[in-house]
């Protein structure tokens, strides 16, 4: 394997980290690992920062390590824009000589920031940040101790976390331009192997980690990490508290590198649209919402008479997620799927429920909504595409949602 030992962790920066923790911790298991304080880096110096600080809480699950962050102004001091992008931040590698392997990420077609390396005492060894192929940001680390040397300092572990319904990491998903080229790019630049391909989709294997490759659409053009997938009791697409999706797909569905069946195929094609549209409200993507309506009417309790076309649904979303100009960006976690397909006739139904939670919450916080959708899916030139759906509002916190800026009508 060309100079990767490990796979290392994946970044999320986080605005508030003891909301964070809470998430991770309670709803998908994970446990302390350890704490790393950084007030030195390229970064800061370059914007001419002397009080910025990053904190990076380090939490695992079975094999895979989540670095939290949050960077903040000492003295409390309004920081940069491009210190306040929340989510997803990068992917991580340990290895064996960072150099060489930032040489071998480039001839694959990789970009490597030679201004960031750095030999830090901090993580007890040297790093390098790059990109790959469509810009998402890598980390290659380089220990003393060895792969398994925890980043910063070690915490105490505070045992199992989380209520069992999350049962393990799956993959992360990443939405690539080019299938072949960023296959090339993991498998020579940073010697991944292949597990399985299928249409639009590849696995790749990093050492213990799965990455799910997936080729960008016009109806899904996110590039870059799109989610962390986990296995669990029941679907559901849930989000953290500033967005970042996290997936949970049901833990007797096919497993990757499986040829799925033609009815779990439908399952898991209607599967991601339905957890699709929670996403796209939860990172203020209107566009996206009226992406997955292009064959599609919307209506609900609120607004009963069904809007039907791309059009017509983005103008609704408008009107209700942003009639001041900027999106609300919702939690939305989707759960109890129920679908039943009708093979003959090419359609089928998906009935689910629905917790909708402002931005920044925990999943402690109240509800703003409690409902249910009702969808109805046709098969559309190969493809699964809504047809209808309804959203019935089983309870509607009025007072907190016009706080949120939501337009009810």
């Amino acid at each position: 394997m060309v100079g990767v030992v490990a796979f290392s962790h994946i970044a999320i920066r986080v605005s508030d980290l003891d909301n964070a923790l809470a998430c991770y911790r309670n709803t998908f298991g994970f446990r302390d690992r350890s704490l790393l304080v950084v007030t030195d880096t390229p970064s800061f110096r370059e914007a001419g920062l002397d009080d910025a600080e990053m904190v990076a809480h380090f939490l695992h699950r079975d094999a895979t390590v989540i670095e939290l962050q949050v960077v903040r102004s000492r003295a409390g001091h309004p920081l940069p824009p491009q210190f306040n992008h929340l989510g997803y931040h990068h992917l991580a590698f340990r290895v064996d000589g960072v150099e060489a392997t930032a040489a071998a990420m480039t001839a694959a077609g990789g970009e490597v920031d030679w201004a960031t390396l750095t030999a830090n005492d901090g993580v007890g060894g040297s790093a390098i940040f790059g990109a790959d192929p469509d810009g998402q940001r890598l980390e290659l680390l380089q220990l003393r101790d060895g792969p398994q040397q925890p980043v910063g300092d070690a915490l105490v572990d505070q045992g199992p976390c989380g209520d069992g319904t999350v049962t393990a990491f799956a993959h992360v998903a990443l939405g690539v331009r080019d299938l072949e080229r960023a296959e090339r790019f993991y498998t020579s630049g940073l010697g991944a192997t292949v597990e399985s391909r299928e249409p639009a989709v590849t696995m790749l294997r990093v050492c213990d980690t799965l990455l799910l490759l997936q080729q960008a659409t016009p109806e899904t053009p996110v590039l870059g990490i799109r989610a962390l997938a986990f296995c669990g009791a029941s679907a559901a697409n849930l989000a953290d508290p500033d967005g970042a999706s996290l997936d949970v797909t049901a833990f007797d569905a096919v497993a990757p590198g499986e040829a799925a069946a033609p009815e779990q195929a439908a399952i898991d094609q209607i599967t991601a649209r339905v957890l699709a549209y929670g996403r796209f409200v939860a990172q203020g993507d209107l566009e996206g919402i009226a992406d997955l309506f292009v064959h599609g009417a919307v209506s609900g309790d609120a607004h009963p008479d069904p809007v039907a076309g791309r059009a017509a649904v983005l103008e609704l979303y408008r009107a209700t997620l942003a009639y001041d100009g900027t999106p609300s960006r919702l939690r939305v976690s989707t759960t109890d799927l129920k679908i039943d397909i009708d093979d003959h006739a090419g359609t089928a139904t998906c009935m689910s429920t629905f917790t909708v939670r402002a931005p920044g919450s925990t999943d402690a916080d109240a509800p703003l909504f409690l409902g249910r959708y009702a969808d109805v899916f046709a098969l559309i030139d190969g493809r699964w595409e809504f047809t209808r759906r309804h959203v019935h509002l089983d309870m509607t916190d009025e007072d907190a949602v016009r706080r949120e800026g939501v337009n009810l009508g």
